[in-house]
């Protein structure tokens, strides 16, 4: 847990590629109740939640793009090595460096936000889209990661009021 006027630390991680419910089936270090994590779901390039990641209304925060991902590569042997030093990757650790960025980004805006504050910008719902598809729906946010909404979020930004987690009957 954060603790209230100390700037803390703000842990992006991977919600899971396991396809499942991650309120029954947690993945950690995402799934910890604590307010200096932000777990991610992983989409495609049409907002639709991967068939592979895991989702949960109280396990797992956003979602972001994690589907095709240009990304670099080792130039090895190994399953995940191309020549190039480049390949097309997905899973939700390609979704969540995105978040890590923009969370970055907007405590480089307004450096004077704690980690929680800095989380809460992030799910705010003037700092993300909403999504349609259930499954990528199935966040504590139900939205998509908008860099331009959360980078220019003033409301927030300017006079920062920490969410409340939602209380959740599974």
């Amino acid at each position: 847990e954060v603790t209230p006027g100390y700037p803390g630390t703000l842990n992006v991680c991977a919600a899971g590629n396991r396809g499942v419910n991650a309120d029954y089936a947690p993945m950690y270090p995402g799934a910890y109740d604590n307010r200096g994590i932000v777990s991610v779901l992983a989409t495609d390039s049409n907002d639709v939640g991967a068939s592979f990641t895991n989702f949960g209304l109280a396990s797992v925060d956003i979602a972001a793009p994690g589907v095709s991902i240009y990304s670099t590569s080792p130039t090895g042997t190994c399953s995940l090595c191309d020549a190039s030093g480049y390949k097309y990757l997905s899973g939700t650790s390609m979704a969540s460096p995105h978040v890590a960025g923009v969370a970055t980004a907007v405590l480089s805006r307004n450096p004077s936000l704690t980690a929680a504050q800095a989380r809460d910008a992030l799910l705010d719902p003037r700092s993300y889209d909403a999504v349609t598809d259930a499954k990528a729906r199935s966040t504590s946010s139900g939205g998509r990661l908008n860099f331009y909404k959360a980078l220019t979020n003033t409301t927030f930004l300017s006079n920062p009021v920490l969410n409340q987690f939602p209380t959740l009957t599974l």
